[in-house]
């Protein structure tokens, strides 16, 4: 039967007695009693497989976060790393450097943290075009190109 739950492949059910049978352990892993499933009420069922599917989704949201934030922490040290090989005291200078304690998220509210890393981004570009200009060209080709 096509379409069952636990994601297993299909097999020839008998009779729904066989399908409920066949689909138990599937909701005995995501949380309900033997009892719950054979002898509680239809809804209790559905509901289950919502709340497991809604666990499933937050879980996959949470660690997709995570390895976004970690790729922040892994830009952050390549990027400093890279600007001090290239000019270790003008990034230094220009405050070129790894994060010296870890990202605050819960603190601020949106709007100001999204002040805050606009602000944070500007400057950081700032040292960026500072770094870049001194070693490739001087201020005086830099102020030509601002235009």
């Amino acid at each position: 039967m096509d379409g069952d739950l636990s994601g297993e492949p299909p097999t020839q059910i008998k009779s729904v007695t066989d399908f409920f049978i066949q689909e138990e352990p599937f909701y005995l892993s995501i949380g309900m009693t033997h009892r719950e499933y054979w002898d509680g009420a239809p809804e209790l069922a559905r509901y289950s497989l919502k709340a497991f599917n809604l666990k499933r989704k937050r879980e996959f949201e949470d660690k997709n976060y995570l390895c976004w934030l970690q790729g922040m922490y892994n830009f952050r040290a390549v990027f400093a790393g890279v600007s001090y090989a290239i000019n270790g005291k003008e990034a230094e200078r220009c405050g070129v450097n790894y994060p010296e304690e870890p990202f605050d998220f819960t603190e601020t509210s949106k709007e100001e943290a999204t002040q805050s890393e606009r602000k944070k981004a500007l400057e950081w570009m700032a040292g960026l075009h500072k770094m870049i200009n001194r070693k490739f060209g001087g201020e005086k080709r830099a102020e030509k190109a601002d235009r």
